[in-house]
């Protein structure tokens, strides 16, 4: 089965199976069938992140059959990929050009619009793949949009998208962890951690951000224990990341605000055990009631 890639905001290359074209459903000459030997090689250098060779192959696939919108919309990304951003948008173009409903070339040239801080370009093309509510990928869409309209500083918008994400697929982990950062922001921090909990689950079991968040959320709710129980599994399971050095820094703050308390119910404790001496009742008296003056 032929493959199309996909680029989207978070930088993870997926592959999505594009519908068989009309060239498919009759015999090939024999340009075409050189067109996607090369396009079938080039696509696979471009999952293995070969951009050297995913760009030679894809380069003769175009070649050999120039109006073929899977093969510029590949090439697109392996000029992406080489930094060559023009390049990349020109072929995008001409993959969209050919085939108007090519939604992944749309996402594609929309994510590098993005990256480039043409947002307006970036939301038009986005906005064109949301109108075709059959598109498998919407999810992806949705989370995209969220990003913008986060940057362009409107978090309802952007709430809005990631739960139209989630409602697309309610195992897009990207959207709930967002959500979850939203929910901390605001100090909503049962909600927060519910998020944090779900984009840990599914394919994203292996995640660590979501790890080190519901840990700073149940630091806010002051769960010491469950938050050193959680930094100190992260470290265990993830020690050469980022977040486990971010974990051992939350680990020390843990253990300086127990030891802090600890002084605080020890002084309470010699406060309150403390024998004062035995006061009369002229004495107990005086200081509630002020003397008259004379």
């Amino acid at each position: 089965m032929k493959k199309n890639i996909l680029l989207i905001i978070l930088t993870i290359i997926t592959v999505s199976c594009s519908s068989s074209s009309k060239t498919e459903k009759r015999d090939l000459s024999e340009d075409e069938k050189k067109a996607q030997l090369h396009y079938a090689h080039g696509t696979e250098k471009l999952v293995q992140k070969n951009y050297t060779m995913a760009l030679n192959h894809l380069l003769k696939a175009v070649k050999a059959d120039p109006k073929n919108p899977k093969v510029h919309n590949n090439l697109g990304m392996a000029y992406y990929f080489k930094g060559k951003l023009d390049k990349a948008i020109e072929h995008l173009q001409v993959a969209i050009d050919l085939d108007t409903e090519n939604f992944d070339a749309l996402n594609n040239l929309a994510s590098i619009y993005f990256k480039q801080g043409r947002f307006e370009l970036a939301k038009t093309q986005y906005q064109k793949v949301l109108s075709h509510l059959d598109y498998p990928h919407l999810y992806r869409t949705h989370y995209n949009m969220a990003l913008i309209y986060l940057r362009e500083g409107s978090e309802s918008k952007a709430r809005n998208h990631l739960n139209q994400s989630i409602t697309e697929s309610n195992d897009y982990c990207p959207s709930y962890f967002l959500l979850g950062k939203l929910e901390y922001n605001v100090k909503n921090f049962n909600s927060a951690y519910e998020n944090f909990h779900k984009a840990g689950l599914g394919t994203c079991y292996t995640e660590v951000a979501p790890v080190f968040w519901k840990g700073k959320t149940l630091l806010e709710q002051n769960r010491l224990f469950q938050a050193e129980q959680i930094f100190r599994d992260l470290i265990k399971k993830h020690p050469n990341t980022v977040y486990a050095r971010r974990a051992a820094v939350e680990l020390r703050d843990i253990k300086r605000r127990e030891i802090l308390a600890r002084k605080v119910r020890q002084q309470n404790f010699q406060y309150n055990n403390i024998e004062k001496p035995l006061q009369s009742k002229n004495e107990e008296e005086n200081e509630v009631v002020e003397s008259p003056s004379f």
